[in-house]
């Protein structure tokens, strides 16, 4: 399926299934971001002047509104399938309330879905694009709308030496856990890295967050970070607010700090994660046919990443590396898996328009019996 759009659900992925056809496959989405901010400070009365003055809480009201229109002409299917070719509009509205104390800051957030004209035959069989998708994983109306919460949280820095504490409903976005400070390396990062295994699902319209704690340990040298949380639903389902409370997650990142000795920025990652899936769902996403009386998945990761920028000639070379290896429970098969990513580029950053060219491999593995 071709698509114009990068879609990401890096914790529950959903894949649209490869419908044979004669026709070719196509998603354009127009969207238009309005963001407004206001941010005010609760005055307090002028101390005598031989005391110290309290730290002046502040407060940040802010609201960003993103409108997308989808237009989908999709693989026909076969004889007695779904329609391929529809239009709908999707609205997302989002209000922040953002509090800060000397030891304490406060995140509050609710957001508006809206849709309109999803189409109620897209799927003949499996959903054709993300209108049957929303379709059928909604209300199975054609309009539907929703509010809900989607931020509410604290986070307690310095709770100790160099030790940060949140806890609550939050967004996350695996790979990102500690900035380098170098603009190449995070624009890669942002592109290539984060949200990989673990992320908000940024292009459904609903999102999702997650209910737990988080615990950031920050060196010198280095930065650690620990999560461990349930997911909201979210993805294409209209309930977007409620806990998954049989899918825990937890996972720990350990990240370098890069220097600026010569020029030179690498930044290094090891990570580990832990998931953990005991929905009462009977469907399985494999290919063996078969049902379930319930999702029994146990899968542990670990991995590593390595991200570069070094200057070279009239412009700037930067790496990417990725790898993964897996081990676990499948329903009751044991599950190995491996993946890598090697990828590089070069930007002009003196010459006009700054064009950049990079290239990559990506390589996992897979299964030789599509049986077991």
């Amino acid at each position: 399926m071709a698509r114009t759009v990068r879609r990401r659900d890096t914790l529950l992925r959903h894949w649209f299934p490869q419908v044979p056809g004669r026709r070719w496959c196509a998603a354009a989405a127009a969207a238009g971001v309005l963001t407004v901010t206001v941010s005010t400070a609760v005055a307090q009365p002028s101390p005598a002047p031989a005391a110290t003055a309290p730290p002046t809480p502040t407060w940040r009201v802010s609201a960003t509104n993103v409108m997308r229109l989808e237009s989908w002409r999709y693989f026909e299917p076969r004889p007695g399938g779904g329609e391929p070719d529809y239009t709908f509009l999707a609205d997302r509205l989002r209000v922040d309330v953002r509090g800060h104390w000397a030891r304490v800051d406060f995140t509050l957030a609710a957001q508006y879905v809206g849709m309109a004209g999803l189409p109620d035959r897209a799927a003949g069989p499996g959903p054709l694009g993300t209108g049957g998708l929303y379709f059928d994983q909604g209300s199975r109306a054609s309009n539907a709308s929703q509010i809900y919460l989607r931020f509410a949280n604290l986070r307690f820095p310095a709770v100790a030496r160099g030790v940060d504490l949140q806890i609550g409903r939050m967004g996350y976005l695996s790979g990102t856990e500690a900035p380098s400070g170098v603009a190449k390396i995070e624009t890669v990062k942002r592109q290539r890295l984060d949200a990989r295994l673990v992320g908000e699902f940024e292009w459904s319209i609903y999102q999702r967050a997650f209910d737990g704690v988080r615990v950031d340990v920050t060196r010198p040298r280095w930065r650690a970070t620990g999560v461990a949380f349930m997911p909201t639903q979210g993805g294409f389902a209209r309930a977007a607010s409620t806990t998954m409370r049989e899918v825990v997650v937890a996972g720990a990142t350990l990240s370098s700090r890069p220097t600026s000795a010569s020029g030179r920025k690498t930044q290094l990652q090891a990570f580990g994660w832990q998931y953990h899936d005991a929905r009462n769902v009977t469907q399985r996403p494999d290919n063996t046919g078969r049902t379930a009386p319930g999702v029994d998945i146990d899968v542990s990761t670990l991995g590593a990443t390595l991200l570069g920028a070094y200057p070279l000639g009239p412009g700037e070379v930067d790496l990417f590396a990725w790898g993964v290896a897996q081990a676990g429970q499948w329903y009751g098969d044991d599950h190995r898996a491996t993946a890598v990513a090697l990828e590089g580029g070069y930007q002009w950053t003196k010459a006009p328009w700054r064009p950049w060219l990079r290239a990559g491999l990506f390589h996992a593995s897979g299964d030789d019996d599509p049986a077991d």
